[in-house]
């Protein structure tokens, strides 16, 4: 009788989280991904199931079995990089790419959007990217600037999503003809994306700041100098 009540609570919970939107998107920050190569003497592809687990992978509309991992030799459509300085966040990335005479390389997932959702935020090396949701493109902003610990740089964007707040929706990450970038740390939020004129004084205030401390530096270091040449 305990053992038909813990399966009957697990499911209500189950349930109960489905309904607040909670735990439906998987791997937003990639780093589920399962580095089982099908030929050992050709590690560098990767069935796209193990590697980007939750997601679809397209060149265009054709749906990828497979995409090359860590290949600087190669340029395709989706890849999986990681472990290495490029890697923004953790350690994996997904690389998107539109190579000349190529389709646009793609990922896509379905999944609740949680019911408090305001906003959705990504990490992106450039804004070569597309963002949709159940096919609507959506426009993103930059929200602030970063870099990982071997100074790889990148900016986290961000996306008004409230219309879709708990509903069953499509994400979609694709490429702008010719473009292209790195995406990693996908996250949805109930904070609200900042207004645009919030935004260029949150970055007039963080560039005046840079500005007084280049001059402090500036200042400390000639005193320094006129100290030490006495």
């Amino acid at each position: 009788m305990n053992k038909v009540l813990f399966r009957i609570l697990a499911f209500a919970t189950i349930f109960a989280n489905a309904a607040r939107g909670q735990g439906t998107f998987q791997n937003l920050d990639f780093e589920s991904a399962k580095l089982i190569f099908p030929d050992p003497s050709y590690p560098y592809f990767l069935a796209a199931t193990n590697a980007l687990p939750g997601w679809s992978a397209f060149s265009g509309t054709n749906q990828l079995t497979g995409i090359y991992y860590d290949e600087g030799a190669v340029l395709s459509d989706v890849m999986l990089f990681g472990f290495f300085s490029g890697v923004l966040s953790g350690n994996f990335d997904v690389s998107l790419a539109h190579p000349n005479g190529s389709p646009s390389g793609s990922i896509s997932q379905t999944g609740l959007v949680p019911s408090d959702a305001q906003s959705l935020f990504f990490e992106a090396s450039t804004a070569g990217l597309l963002l949709s949701m159940n096919g609507q493109n959506l426009s993103y902003l930059p929200i602030s600037n970063g870099q990982n610990s071997s100074g790889y740089k990148y900016t986290v964007y961000g996306a008004n999503i409230s219309a879709f707040a708990g509903q069953s929706a499509t994400l979609t990450f694709s490429t702008i003809p010719g473009g292209g970038a790195f995406l990693d740390n996908i996250q949805f939020s109930s904070q609200p994306i900042p207004e645009p004129s919030a935004l260029s004084f949150i970055f007039l205030c963080c560039g005046i700041l840079v500005s007084l401390r280049a001059c402090r530096r500036q200042r400390l270091r000639s005193s320094f100098h006129r100290t030490s040449c006495r």
